[in-house]
């Protein structure tokens, strides 16, 4: 199992608001690379509501250890292009299910797979996961390019972790040009907006 991903990018608090307590399992072979057994939601469902009542919906049936129904409907939602479903279902095919009591085969270019399509559909979270695969080469081959890019747009986006990472890539110089200025102002940004390692980060470079 993967370990880290900040906590699951605290995605049950940040994506579904409130923490989903699960009774029970669910085994599935393996992490659905094009989802084949599932298919979009028909003609009769509006769309709107299904990303409306997306995290409602997941925590309700969750709350009630319905998790067959649960993976149901997150995977015909991801079918439907529900960015949310698409990142659920990128950050499970991550982790293997270790956050979360659905278990799934860990594939790491499943989870890329689901991310991108997440990612284009501006969702910071899948962004940022996927930034971090892009410059690790999880998945697939490295892209600096696209990795940083979308770092930079999660970190434009308001998310504090993107910003602090982006912080420390400026002032390491690894994937970007070196810049102390432009890593103060970023680190400043995540620590203003929560981001407690950030104020160590600067309290380090006080020092130096």
């Amino acid at each position: 199992m993967k370990q880290g991903c900040i906590s699951y990018y605290l995605f049950l608090a940040v994506v579904f608001t409130t923490t989903i307590t699960i009774h029970a399992q669910v085994q599935v072979e393996s992490c659905l690379p094009c989802l084949e057994n599932y298919q979009p939601f028909d003609e009769s469902i509006n769309l709107l509501e299904v990303r409306v009542n997306f995290r409602s919906r997941v925590h309700t049936l969750s709350q009630i250890g319905e998790i067959e129904e649960a993976l149901d409907y997150i995977c015909r939602a991801a079918a439907s292009g529900i960015a949310e479903a698409e990142l659920f279902l990128g950050v499970l095919c991550y982790e293997g299910g270790d956050s979360i009591s659905i278990e799934v085969e860990q594939d790491e270019q499943q989870a890329r797979y689901w991310l991108e399509k997440s990612a284009s559909k501006n969702n910071t979270e899948a962004k940022l996961l996927l930034s971090k695969m892009l410059l690790a080469a999880l998945g697939g081959p490295m892209d600096v390019q696209k990795g940083t890019e979308l770092l930079y747009e999660a970190a434009v986006d308001g998310n504090a972790e993107a910003q602090f990472l982006l912080a420390t890539e400026y002032y390491l110089g690894r994937f970007i040009k070196k810049d102390i200025n432009e890593s103060i102002r970023w680190a400043k940004l995540a620590k203003q907006n929560g981001y407690e390692k950030a104020g160590n980060f600067l309290e380090g470079l006080k020092r130096k």
